[in-house]
């Protein structure tokens, strides 16, 4: 398979190290990964979705009431061909002192139980775990990609 993996990582250096530890694990984890990147604000082009197999979004608060078709203004092809797209350790802006259900709308709910049909999505946090089952989307928590060093796992903590 080739993978597009979208980034967004144009406003602080927290982004840059979410994408660049995401393309890590997905190294890791995924045999033979074949991929390219695109800027995620921008439309895919045709000729890319024709070329790419799935997409991937990793990390960021992408989880928000516009986040399709405003945040990842994702090509319909990819819709129309019944391309996968993958959601990696992403989060949402949602904090747990708010009392007011947060509401996705329509078109997200729409895209993100596009998404379900290849996988749940990979979620950095707890909220918005809750977040996506109180809108009846499937996810599992599986942390923000920045947390994750390979070149650490088989070290030990050294007290003073």
């Amino acid at each position: 398979m080739r993978y597009l993996v979208l980034n967004r990582y144009f406003k602080n250096f927290g982004d840059y190290l979410i994408f660049e530890s995401a393309v890590n694990i997905l190294k890791k984890e995924i045999s033979n990964f074949t991929y390219d990147v695109f800027n995620g604000s921008e439309k895919i082009p045709d000729h890319m979705v024709e070329n790419h197999d799935a997409f991937i979004i990793c990390g960021g608060p992408c989880i928000q009431k516009n986040l399709y078709p405003n945040i990842y203004p994702l090509n319909p092809k990819i819709f129309q061909s019944n391309k996968r797209i993958y959601l990696l350790g992403v989060g949402s802006k949602v904090f747990p002192f708010l009392e007011e259900k947060y509401e996705l709308d329509n078109k997200t709910k729409e895209f993100l139980r596009y998404c379900n049909n290849f996988s749940k999505v990979g979620s950095r946090d707890d909220y918005t775990v809750a977040l996506l089952k109180d809108n009846y989307i499937e996810s599992t928590m599986n942390g923000c990609p920045a947390w994750y060093n390979f070149d650490y796992f088989t070290k030990r903590i050294q007290n003073n």
